[in-house]
């Protein structure tokens, strides 16, 4: 999918399938609803976090891929690590957190822009 419509739209429409799957998930009240909300959720987010791996190396020069790799791991463990804490809040806040990390990804997605990186 990168390939044929980019590695910017790709990651946008991951996000966007997300954030979708969770502003559904927000809303809805039947158990079915809610199933078919956590499956497009994590579609996106299994998308998204996909695409990052096989498309580093084509957006970041080799010199820059470890650190960009190990930033990204260590701020994705910093979140693993909270994710139960903000689980164990009122109800409303886990899914809007869910929701506002998703489409600060969806919008930032959209704002990259294809620049030549020299080091």
């Amino acid at each position: 999918m990168a390939y044929n419509i980019g590695t910017k739209n790709a990651m946008t429409v991951s996000f966007a399938i997300a954030t979708v799957g969770g502003g559904v998930l927000l809303l809805a009240e039947k158990q079915e609803v809610i199933l078919i909300s956590l499956v497009f959720t994590r579609f996106g987010v299994d998308c998204a976090y996909t695409l990052t791996y096989a498309l580093t190396s084509e957006e970041f020069p080799s010199s820059l891929s470890a650190r960009v790799f190990g930033l990204c791991t260590i701020s994705a463990s910093v979140w693993t690590i909270m994710s139960p804490l903000v689980a164990e809040i009122k109800e409303p806040v886990p899914i809007l957190s869910l929701l506002t990390v998703c489409s600060i990804s969806t919008v930032g997605s959209y704002l990259l822009s294809k620049q030549k990186i020299e080091v």
